[in-house]
């Protein structure tokens, strides 16, 4: 193997080394805190539907339920409703709601940006009417 060669192989083997060493920035992982289950209920209907709760010893909670509009139609349509909330590091509780359905994931809680609660209208598909106006020969304008 020529000089070189040796020389590159060298240099890049120092530099993976020198790439390897612990960074300067690093700090110590947060406490782990140990959460145990408080309270826990749910229930189970045999037509998908379901619902529950749970609390946790480091303040969370959580609960959710899922149910059938318009049953026994042909526009049965599934809905999911539920919340959570946690403890931030600043003491402060989040609480976030939501509701799942043909409008999809809806959030809603103070803290979260008003662009993730507002519903979106889908965009329109098809042609517009003024097109299929001028295929009759009347122009678009």
């Amino acid at each position: 193997v020529p000089f070189t060669m040796r020389a590159i192989i060298v240099l890049f083997a120092l530099l993976g080394l020198s790439h390897c060493r612990p960074q300067s920035s690093f700090t110590a992982p947060l406490e782990a805190v140990k959460a145990f289950i408080l309270s826990f209920d749910n229930s189970f209907g045999g037509d998908g539907e379901y619902s529950y709760n749970v609390e946790s010893s480091d303040g969370q909670k959580r609960g959710e339920k899922r149910y059938i509009l318009n049953k026994g139609t042909e526009n049965e349509e599934p809905v999911v409703e539920g919340y959570y909330s946690y403890n931030a590091p600043d003491g402060k509780e989040y609480v976030v709601g939501y509701k799942a359905d043909k409008e999809g994931f809806q959030p809603e809680g103070e803290h979260l940006p008003e662009s993730a609660s507002v519903k979106r209208r889908p965009p329109q598909l098809g042609i517009p009417s003024k097109a299929i106006a001028s295929l009759s020969g009347g122009g678009l304008g």
